[in-house]
């Protein structure tokens, strides 16, 4: 019976975001952002190929989604809309896939709150880099603790696809980043810690499941395949040979944009003003990673420093 109704919920979340992502895709005005991406979009049409450049701020995977969705479903703001919304969709039903990971209740609380959230809503179904931007995010992420507890084809796959999808897609890729090295840090670190102040000793460490080696040079022909998509893409299709190394370069004016007057700072208590005004659940999960970050489960300390 428990099996059912999960199955029934799960197929609600699924049949609710679906409605939100995919209805009246056009309605919407045009967002500068969008326009600005349909004119790269055109020069990739006009070209055969995008041209990286570093100071866009924004890598060449979606403007190729992009070129291929149009070459399906005609020219228009919808045709781009239609892949945001595709993958904002594929994030909640992988993070419904995740109940390993997340746990049966946490896998259904997180895609129930991305598929009502009006942020997820409003953005995931913008033409912008955002919501693919997630999807890979999640894969990356899950990618990791699947690889702490078992390492497979599956998992080193599904690690270097949310690793390698990052990096095609934005510069940002270097804030996740960042908070990965940290939350597996802690992770790491936070027994020796937490054994000392928690009643009965205990808290739980990553434990790898005895399984089968990986065939041999798997692990090198995973990682030349990520290399060689990246390389194919930032120097679109070998015409631009620059665009890998502009790739390194583009890291340099990026990070300016945190710092001084640029229109991206924001004191922090900006944001939190915004979570309480629009996105309570969001709100809730960010109180929520700060206890967690003290939790037995070692899962739930990596999120909730991530977080």
């Amino acid at each position: 019976m428990t099996l059912e109704k999960d199955r029934v919920l799960r197929l609600s979340v699924l049949v609710a975001a679906g409605l939100f992502l995919f209805s009246a895709l056009s309605l919407k005005p045009t967002h500068f952002d969008e326009g600005i991406n349909g004119f790269f979009v055109d020069q990739v049409w006009s070209k055969g190929f995008y041209t990286y450049d570093p100071h866009n701020y924004h890598g060449p995977l979606l403007f190729y989604l992009f070129q291929i969705s149009e070459k399906i479903f005609g020219f228009g703001v919808a045709s781009f809309r239609f892949v945001t919304a595709l993958f904002s969709f594929l994030t909640i039903w992988f993070v419904l896939r995740s109940s390993p990971v997340l746990g049966r209740r946490g896998s259904f609380a997180a895609a129930l709150a991305m598929a009502v959230s009006p942020a997820m809503i409003f953005f995931g179904r913008s033409a912008i880099h955002e919501s693919v931007f997630v999807f890979f995010q999640v894969l990356w992420m899950v990618g990791f603790i699947k690889l702490r507890e078992k390492t497979d084809r599956q998992t080193v796959s599904l690690f270097l696809t949310g690793l390698v999808g990052c990096l095609l897609l934005k510069e940002t890729f270097v804030i996740l980043g960042l908070a990965f090295l940290a939350a597996w840090a802690w992770v790491e670190i936070s027994p020796k810690i937490l054994k000392k102040t928690t009643a009965g000793g205990g808290t739980e460490r990553p434990q790898r499941q005895k399984d089968a080696a990986l065939p041999k040079g798997f692990l090198i022909e995973a990682g030349a395949c990520a290399v060689l998509v990246w390389l194919v893409l930032y120097t679109g299709f070998f015409h631009n040979w620059k665009g890998a190394e502009d790739f390194f370069i583009a890291v340099m004016p990026w990070l300016k944009t945190g710092v001084g007057a640029s229109g991206h700072d924001k004191p922090f208590h900006y944001w939190m003003d915004l979570l309480f005004r629009y996105e309570w659940p969001a709100l809730v999960g960010f109180a929520g990673a700060l206890s967690g970050v003290f939790g037995r489960s070692w899962k739930m300390r990596f999120f909730s420093v991530l977080a």
